[in-house]
């Protein structure tokens, strides 16, 4: 099974498993593997995974950062959406075409 089936099966049920997909991504090393978890996390709707996605945009990997960016924008909570809003104005070169 590729990394894209399992994701589309488990992203219907995905806050279910937040607990064992956080723990994962805790644990990666490989960044690659690590960005995937974030893209996952990135769709659950649980705002106690805001401070993760904020302490992950000091990540050096940009692959990282632009998943991390998608779930603070992604998150219903509006503290999410100022994380990302202000990191973006501080780093223009992870500006999207709106703040341009």
């Amino acid at each position: 099974m590729t990394f894209e089936n399992a994701f589309h099966l488990i992203l219907p049920i995905v806050d279910r498993y937040k607990t064992e997909i956080l723990d994962a991504m805790e644990r990666e090393s490989d960044t690659q593997t690590k960005a995937k978890f974030i893209e996952l996390l990135g769709h659950c709707k649980d705002e106690s995974l805001i401070v993760v996605f904020k302490n992950e945009l000091k990540n050096r990997n940009e692959e990282i950062v632009n998943w991390c960016l998608f779930a603070l924008e992604n998150n219903p909570s509006k503290e999410g959406h100022k994380i990302a809003k202000e990191f973006r104005k501080k780093n223009p070169r992870f500006s999207d075409d709106e703040d341009v």
